[in-house]
């Protein structure tokens, strides 16, 4: 038998041939965070407008809640209501202690005024004077004595003798009236202009002027 060879060349005709395999298994694979990273992203990029809108929108709202709890919690200023709105003058003649012009102040009664004046004389006609109708500025205010007829007057200026025309009166008269005021004063007029005179007191209900009002001056007004 013949050993067996040996030698380089011998060697080299037996190296076993080697193959690389690789396993599926073994694969790197990509992350599923970098996956779940690269989609959020793109979805950012695709969506990036209504993103921009969304958080203008909340940012809007939060300033509108944060001004509305300012507003809230500010303090509150309260203002005394001036009870005079102005003073003027009337004038006083007739059966009073001392006739005269006198200081008044709005919405006070011609009592009150009278008063002032030293009140009522002796011969004086209670009756013939409303002592609870409300003065205005340049009033003339003529007590009558007993017996005494016809009423002084200084001005065009009702006297306080005589019942206020509802169908001549002025604005500003007819605001001396008590429970009338500026806003009722101007529906007596536009009634009066667009659905002609006042038949009688209780003609007021077509201006909307309230039951209890029309009795607190029935004695008062006249629709002539």
């Amino acid at each position: 038998m013949r050993p067996p060879a040996t030698g380089p060349l011998y060697l080299l005709s037996h190296v076993p041939e080697t193959r690389t395999v690789i396993d599926e298994d073994q694969q790197p694979a990509v992350s599923q965070g970098a996956g779940e990273s690269a989609g959020s992203a793109n979805w950012l990029e695709r969506n990036r407008v209504s993103v921009v809108l969304l958080l203008l929108v909340l940012t809007a709202i939060a300033l509108g809640l944060y001004a509305l709890q300012l507003r809230n919690t500010a303090a509150i200023s309260i203002t005394p209501v001036q009870t005079e709105l102005r003073d003027f003058r009337v004038y006083i003649t007739g059966a009073v202690a001392r006739p005269g012009v006198y200081a008044a102040s709005s919405g006070e009664r011609i009592g009150d005024v009278v008063a002032r004046a030293g009140g009522l004389t002796a011969d004086a006609d209670p009756v013939a004077i409303n002592l609870a109708r409300r003065t205005r500025d340049e009033m003339h205010i003529h007590v009558p004595a007993k017996g005494e007829t016809g009423p002084a007057a200084s001005s065009a200026e009702p006297s306080a003798l005589r019942p206020l025309n509802l169908n001549t009166a002025t604005q500003r008269e007819l605001e001396a009236l008590p429970g009338i005021g500026e806003v009722t004063a101007r529906r007596i007029l536009a009634s009066r202009e667009a659905d002609g005179p006042f038949a009688d007191v209780d003609d007021l209900r077509r201006a909307e002027v309230r039951p209890a009002i029309i009795e607190q001056i029935r004695s008062m007004v006249v629709a002539e």
